[in-house]
């Protein structure tokens, strides 16, 4: 299955919870899932977008692939970058090209 933009959107405002070092959980809410821009090339299996989402800043995720939990969608796993800070809150970004 190719994860896409329409995949997401219907859960904007919801809380995925990471897990770390085995039982240790962390929530994050998607606050964002926006299209990029795109160049179409050959084999190209999507559209790039992007998710970005918030968390406390008790706990600073690092770059690296995170597995996130979700009611609705499962167990995923996502490449999370962190890009700032606001209100308090650190904020993650995955980018999907």
């Amino acid at each position: 299955m190719t994860t896409t933009l329409d995949f997401f959107t219907p859960h904007l405002d919801t809380v995925f919870t990471a897990v770390l070092d085995g039982d240790l959980l962390f929530p994050l809410t998607l606050f964002e899932a926006g299209a990029l821009p795109s160049h179409p090339y050959p084999g190209q299996v999507r559209a790039p977008f992007q998710l970005r989402f918030r968390g406390e800043n008790t706990i600073f995720l690092h770059q690296r692939i995170h597995r996130l939990r979700h009611e609705a969608l499962g167990e995923l796993e996502i490449f999370l970058v962190p890009i700032g800070e606001e209100a308090g809150r650190f904020i993650y970004q995955a980018v999907y090209n």
